[in-house]
């Protein structure tokens, strides 16, 4: 009877040996999926500092076409302003000013070109900050990637 008590115990003492050995390994698991977590988290974060840096550059390149956008509008007044001018100066003398006026005409599609390719490179720059801004704003999730 004392032998069979001392098994029994014996065997109770076996399976608390292998349920600690299984918390132990679970401890270790999750020890290892929170550096992994952490990690992950450090990656976002850089991305998100990537992100943010690259926004600011591009709002100061946006900020530099809107200077220039305004420029070319400075100029264009000035050519209109000078066009009137020229066209006034018409009566009195038809044969420079109609060469005049032809520079002029010249001078302003050119204007109007470069400010329709400021335009378009202002849309494509506010277009790409939108889509970091947004992709900045969900960001890649944990599980993901």
């Amino acid at each position: 009877g004392h032998d069979a008590r001392l098994a029994g115990h014996d065997g109770g003492l076996g399976e608390q040996l292998q349920r600690l050995e299984t918390l132990t390994s679970n401890c270790v698991e999750l020890s290892r999926a929170v550096d992994e977590l952490r990690e992950e988290v450090a990656r976002i974060r850089a991305g998100a500092d990537s992100t943010a840096a690259r926004l600011g550059k591009q709002d100061a390149a946006l900020e530099q076409l809107r200077s220039e956008l305004g420029k070319s509008s400075e100029r264009l007044t000035e050519q209109l302003t000078k066009g009137k001018r020229g066209e006034a100066g018409a009566a009195a003398s038809a044969a420079t000013s109609t060469t005049g006026l032809e520079h002029f005409q010249q001078a302003l599609r050119s204007q109007e070109e470069r400010l329709q390719q400021h335009a378009e490179a202002l849309r494509r720059l506010e277009a790409a900050a939108l889509e970091a801004r947004s992709s900045a704003a969900t960001g890649p999730g944990i599980a993901g990637t």
